[in-house]
């Protein structure tokens, strides 16, 4: 069987059985067409003459990782080129496939038939015309348990790039740390983030002390914020012109702990500034009515 053949045969199969909407894509769902529910997405997708419902259409047919998982040792066995794209995407059009959408917020799951103009981007998004190094695929089939294997080829696949070969190297020296660890795939999500972060970096361990360097001093200001709510209200920190900083807590904190992990199994070594201890409870407006108070005094 041809191998395009043999790729749009599964795409349909996996369609036909459903792929669940990641929630950033819920999420602009929901503040374009006001939080719809499954019939009103329906409708419009049944709406020819609506000028929203191509757009609608490509934006929910968003392949998720499950239908990824599934193709992934198919494409890295076909060594897919861009000429075997153009023919996916023919043999789609061809087919016009139904998919199966299913939301995890609760609202009941849709049908809907692959557009051809959804169909170019849904195949893109796929990237079955990238291929990892043979040495990434080699050390993850040898070294890493089989249940992560197939996710961690995804993601290094999705990635916003194809990998350099400096980007390459720190990637084979990590993952072979990561073979017994229970967040292997938080590491490697990291760790991809990082390396598009510090794309023009050649030292990569002294980017991640930069980074985490940068955390620090960003806990330190929501430190240094707390002690002024400690002593003043926020209503008064607000007339008075002070800055509220807009930080996340505890996801500047995982990141330290991740670049920690990730340094100190790549490295040996990790920045030794010591991580302030934030509270991470909320402000003076612990309502709406209070929140709603504030804004109006300081209208």
């Amino acid at each position: 069987m041809d191998k395009c053949v043999r790729l749009a045969d599964e795409i349909c199969a996996l369609l036909q059985s459903g792929i669940q909407l990641d929630p950033q894509s819920l999420s602009y769902v929901d503040s374009t067409f006001s939080n719809p529910t499954s019939e009103q997405l329906e409708a419009i997708i049944k709406d020819p003459d609506n000028c929203e419902r191509d757009t609608l259409i490509e934006l929910i047919s968003f392949p998720d990782e499950r239908l990824q998982l599934k193709i992934e040792t198919l494409l890295e066995w076909g060594r897919y080129g861009c000429q075997d794209e153009q023919a996916l995407v023919g043999l789609l059009v061809g087919r016009r496939p139904e998919a199966l959408i299913r939301f995890s917020d609760g609202r009941s799951d849709i049908r809907l038939t692959l557009t051809p103009e959804a169909i170019a981007p849904f195949v893109a998004r796929l990237r079955i015309t990238r291929h990892l190094p043979a040495a990434i695929i080699g050390l993850i089939d040898q070294r890493l348990p089989e249940t992560h294997r197939n996710p961690v080829k995804v993601r290094l696949r999705n990635g916003r790039a194809p990998l350099d070969e400096n980007q390459s190297g720190f990637i084979l020296d990590l993952l072979p740390t990561l073979a017994n660890d229970a967040e292997i795939l938080a590491c490697v999500d990291f760790g991809l983030q990082f390396l598009e972060e510090a794309a023009q970096a050649s030292d990569y361990f002294s980017a991640l002390v930069k980074k985490r360097r940068a955390l620090l001093h960003n806990l330190k200001k929501m430190e240094d914020f707390r002690s002024l709510l400690d002593r003043e209200n926020m209503e008064t920190l607000v007339m008075r012109g002070e800055r509220i900083p807009l930080i996340d807590i505890v996801d500047a904190q995982k990141k330290i702990a991740m670049i920690d992990k990730i340094s100190l199994k790549v490295y040996g070594q990790t920045d030794l500034q010591q991580v302030p201890t934030v509270r991470t409870d909320h402000f003076d407006c612990r309502s709406v009515e209070a929140f709603k108070k504030l804004v109006r005094r300081l209208s």
